[in-house]
């Protein structure tokens, strides 16, 4: 579930996908387009995206129990970034179309 409400105390808890879904949907706005995210990283998921003017969103899914480093590249531009152990990284960049 999204949201867990409880129906005695009305309490309202978000569950991970609540945040997974919010944090994703505020950086990736519709008609992004997928672009190739190759490489591996043991422990880390990513997705890109491309905006028409030129912003790139990274989505980083670490599901290591550590920080784990990695290197984005797209065209001209490189990003380090350490993700957190257990966590969704969510990076951003202009680059040239």
């Amino acid at each position: 579930p999204v949201v867990i409400i409880n129906r005695e105390t009305k309490e309202v808890s978000y569950t991970g996908v609540y945040y997974y879904i919010a944090h994703f949907s505020k950086l990736v706005r519709p008609a992004a387009t997928r672009i190739a995210s190759p490489g591996q990283v043991e422990g880390v998921r990513c997705l890109a995206f491309r905006h028409a003017d030129g912003r790139i969103v990274t989505q980083l899914l670490n599901s290591n129990q550590t920080e784990t480093k990695v290197t984005l590249s797209w065209k001209d531009k490189t990003l380090e970034v350490t993700l957190p152990a257990i966590s969704l990284t969510t990076c951003s960049w202009l680059s040239p179309l």
